[in-house]
């Protein structure tokens, strides 16, 4: 019983000394207790959001990245899609040029082909015009002798001094054109052949 009686006997002071002491420990509560939290958490929040802003920084800066990569994309696209189409096209006249130049080249074979003929039938031509110019003489040659050869078998001419009759007459034309002949037949063995294949 003491200690309630001692307890009532001082409430007031209990009360006076707890209304005094307990702003204080308020305030030490708060002091040394709660400022630090606080100061830390607000250390903390700036922190979070300097890295946030950061954070954000990055985003937009990656999101810019990822856009301006896209923009290349489609013009990269673009122009791959550009090369490939020309590529095709280059394809194609490569193609079509390639066709050519084997035309051509058949075209250039057959030429080749006709120019190697005409070139021996020249040389045929030419080999004859050599013979023609080497036998012309001969051929001269002949041909007078043929002339001679036809005069004397249609020739009746007769002297006075002549006694022959005509058959005599025509006798000894036979007999000189024969000459005349087989002058023409040596003559003609003398030719160069001129029928060369």
């Amino acid at each position: 019983m003491d200690v309630v009686d001692f307890v009532k006997r001082n409430a007031p002071s209990f009360m006076a000394s707890m209304v005094i002491s307990f702003p204080a420990c308020l305030w030490f509560v708060n002091q040394f207790v709660y400022t630090p939290k606080v100061e830390a958490l607000e250390i903390i929040n700036k922190d979070l959001q300097t890295r946030n802003n950061e954070l954000k920084d990055e985003k937009d800066a990656s999101k810019k990245e990822s856009q301006d990569l896209g923009d290349k994309k489609d013009t990269l696209s673009t122009n791959l899609h550009k090369s490939n189409s020309e590529l095709t096209v280059n394809h194609y006249n490569v193609q079509n040029l390639n066709n050519k130049i084997k035309e051509l080249n058949n075209e250039k074979d057959t030429l080749n082909l006709k120019l190697d003929q005409a070139y021996a039938d020249n040389q045929k031509l030419l080999a004859h015009l050599k013979n023609y110019q080497e036998n012309a003489d001969i051929l001269q040659k002949i041909s007078n002798l043929e002339l001679k050869k036809q005069n004397a078998r249609n020739g009746h001419a007769r002297s006075v001094f002549d006694n022959k009759t005509d058959q005599e007459i025509r006798a000894d034309n036979e007999v000189i054109a024969k000459e005349y002949q087989q002058q023409i037949l040596n003559l003609q063995d003398k030719l160069k052949c001129v029928n060369q294949s």
